[in-house]
């Protein structure tokens, strides 16, 4: 499941844009998901609170057993059983 923060990375073509895009290209689109609240902030740009988003994209990737892909491991790698990859780094 593709965060917020890494989509951004792709949609302008950040730092490492090269790498997520060569993530993204080996992946069928089934594979490649996001969650509504990424969708939404994506779309409208919503500027709710960092920690409400934050738990509501935990417990939908928790749910969905997806791995949450972000640049921000720090704040995600503290949630049991959630897996978290960083496509930036790699």
């Amino acid at each position: 499941m593709l965060d917020t923060n890494t989509l951004i990375y792709f949609v302008n073509r950040g730092p490492h844009f090269d790498r997520v895009a060569r993530r993204m290209s080996g992946k069928s689109p089934g594979e490649l998901r996001m969650s509504a609240i990424t969708l939404c902030e994506l779309r409208f740009g919503i500027a709710a609170s960092a920690r409400t988003r934050e738990n509501e994209a935990l417990l939908e990737a928790r749910h969905l057993g997806a791995t949450l892909i972000t640049n921000n491991e720090r704040e995600f790698r503290r949630v049991p059983g959630l897996a978290v990859q960083n496509w930036l780094r790699s």
